[in-house]
């Protein structure tokens, strides 16, 4: 298995140094990387070699990684008028936002799809089960009213 590649954001999080920090000494030659695209990524072997200290590799990889379970789920709503849907994805949508607002950890992904010529509106919900189970019941309030 290769090494885990780092985000600048994440080994300048390990170096407890500010991200634009470790980009300029990466430009000036000064830690080593790798380019991945526009990006760079640093392995952990460079970053020892930079900090001259061995870093200890579970847990400095289990801090950006951590386990965690999705959910997907699918409302398919038929004989839907334009306005209600509309309604309904606008709510939506903003619980989005304010969920993203109030807790990073908590991942919602919304997308809706309405279509006109048949009055059906499909909503897919991604995320975490606590989240999907809120904005399950809030569809189901917005279908009620």
């Amino acid at each position: 298995m290769g090494q885990y590649l780092y985000t600048v954001t994440e080994a300048a999080e390990l170096l407890k140094l500010h991200p634009k920090t470790l980009r300029k000494k990466i430009r000036s030659g000064e830690l080593q990387s790798t380019r991945v695209g526009k990006q760079y990524r640093i392995t952990q072997s460079q970053l020892e070699e930079y900090c001259g200290a061995s870093l200890d590799s579970t847990n400095a990889v289990s801090q950006f990684i951590r386990r965690e379970a999705l959910v997907s789920t699918v409302f398919d709503i038929h004989a839907i008028s334009p306005e209600d849907s509309s309604r309904i994805t606008n709510y939506l949508l903003a619980t989005q936002k304010n969920s993203r607002d109030e807790d990073t950890k908590s991942k919602l992904r919304i997308d809706c799809i309405y279509y006109q010529e048949i009055g059906n509106l499909k909503i897919l919900l991604n995320g975490d089960s606590e989240t999907i189970r809120h904005a399950m019941k809030l569809v189901e309030t917005l279908m009620s009213s």
